[in-house]
């Protein structure tokens, strides 16, 4: 009986493993939400949680990278070629928590998402810590602060992100952005997070959060009884990014007993930046106005200024012979216009780090500058209307390393790093007689977690005369 008892379990068993149960076996059933897409606005909230495709399995970057290693591991042709071409182990750096070019990884599984929402939710600039959702202003002085203090627009800081509502999600969005937040001058801290309690298959909700720096400024310099100087500026002014700095000196014993200098900025979309400047002291004013586009990331691809001043400057001659004892000095009055403009384009190389941008770049740009002097009272030469044209080849490689304490005072700091080679080239017009410009520059900076950060650079620069082949106006310099 225990025998008989034995086979016909072990036949019951067998027979279920090999057919299953009949109340588990049924026919696929057709679901109408299969059949059309959901809606990429509401998937969140409504889409039910639908069974994976086995055939749709999403990119698992760890898996192919322990393939390929063990794949190098052979030792055969193929295997030497693909060590060499492709970077397969991770850099000292990663393990540390530092990463060269603050890719954060732990969002990659939503690249090319579309972006449904972007919501900004700024902070003042007291009491507030983006490590620290708990904490909350409690002294009278930050409350005090935080009163008097306009806090950052949403408006300016979406100015800044490098994705919008309605498009792909591209790698490095969003750490660029978040560095790119954190390097202006009203911004103290940003983070830039994807929500993922609300993330689906094909769009991602991404949070801002920023702490701002306190923007006004200001000071009181008593010199004497009737002489001071009274500064007052804002970084921030209205919360909309604008700058502006004033400087304003009384009570000289001068023929020109007042000075004044004014700066304002204004910030645009695309970080187009526009600034405006005058100064008048000393019997001497000027006046201008620029508008520039820094290759502010990795992944610009253009950039450029121009400029416009008007000068009219008091100067003393003979300039290197002070006037004699009791005998007045001759002023003259020196006039001249500015016309600057420079054009850059950075060209991206190929990329051999499993779809990681490559952050090498070389960068081809144009510049001219002109100078029309009306007067001339010294008579010297570079005081006369010339014009320079220059062209100028580089290559360079940034990366950013996050750290604090380094240059500011518990500030989270984007650490640049990487090298740039740099030629230039051109030729000056003058009356006197044209000349050529030869510059030369390397620099290179690193960081590591045990030495720290370290950079140096050197620069030489001079004028070559066409008529003779003469050199002049040299400069060498360097940094460390």
């Amino acid at each position: 009986m225990l025998r008989l008892f034995l086979r016909t379990l072990f036949f019951s068993l067998s027979w279920l493993l090999a057919f299953g149960s009949p109340q588990l076996v049924r026919a696929q059933e057709f679901s109408p939400r299969l059949a059309v897409p959901p809606d990429s606005l509401r998937a969140a909230d409504e889409a039910e949680s639908l069974p994976a495709d086995s055939l749709g399995r999403r990119f698992d970057e760890a898996r192919v990278r322990m393939n390929l290693q063990r794949f190098t591991r052979r030792g055969t042709i193929a295997g030497r070629a693909l060590q060499a071409f492709f970077r397969l182990t991770r850099t000292r750096e990663e393990d540390h928590g530092l990463d060269a070019v603050l890719l954060n990884r732990q969002f990659d599984q939503h690249n090319f998402k579309i972006v449904r929402r972007i919501t900004v939710t700024p902070f003042d600039a007291f009491g507030y810590s983006l490590n620290d959702s708990l904490r909350q202003p409690r002294t009278f002085l930050e409350k005090a602060g935080n009163t008097v203090h306009i806090r950052t627009a949403p408006a300016r800081i979406r100015q800044l992100l490098l994705f919008r509502v309605g498009e792909p999600l591209l790698p490095q969005a969003l750490a660029e952005s978040e560095r790119l937040l954190r390097q202006t001058d009203e911004i103290f801290d940003a983070r830039v997070l994807v929500n993922a309690a609300t993330a689906t298959r094909d769009s991602v909700d991404v949070l801002v959060y920023t702490t701002d720096v306190f923007s006004l400024t200001g000071g009181f310099d008593v010199r004497s009884a009737t002489e001071a100087i009274v500064t007052a500026g804002d970084r921030n002014f209205l919360g909309l990014g604008h700058q502006f700095d004033n400087r304003y000196q009384y009570g000289r014993d001068l023929s020109q007993s007042w000075g004044y200098e004014g700066t304002y900025q204004v910030p645009f979309r695309n970080f187009v930046y526009a600034r405006g400047h005058y100064f008048n002291e000393f019997e001497s004013h000027s006046g201008g106005v620029t508008v520039q586009r820094d290759f502010y990331s990795p992944s610009a691809r253009w950039a450029g200024a121009l400029s416009l001043d008007v000068f009219n400057l008091r100067i003393v001659l003979p300039r290197d012979a002070p006037p004699a004892e009791g005998q007045q000095p001759n002023l003259q009055t020196r006039s001249f216009t500015s016309q600057s403009l420079w054009v850059g384009r950075a060209l991206r190389l190929r990329s051999y780090d499993l779809g990681y941008e490559n952050p090498g770049r070389i960068i081809v740009a144009a510049s001219m500058l002109h100078e029309n002097h009306t007067t001339n009272p010294s008579n010297t030469p570079d005081d006369r209307t010339r014009t320079l044209y220059l062209g100028t080849v580089g290559f360079s490689v940034r990366r950013y390393y996050k750290d604090k304490y380094l240059f500011g005072f518990g500030r989270t700091e984007d650490v640049p790093a990487g090298t740039l080679l740099s030629f230039t080239a051109g030729v000056e017009t003058n009356p006197v007689g044209a000349r050529r410009y030869f510059d030369a520059r390397v620099a290179t900076a690193g960081y590591s977690v045990r030495q720290g950060y370290l950079y140096g650079s050197v620069d030489f620069g001079s004028f070559q005369r066409i008529a003779d082949g003469g050199w002049e106006q040299g400069l060498l310099s360097g940094q460390l």
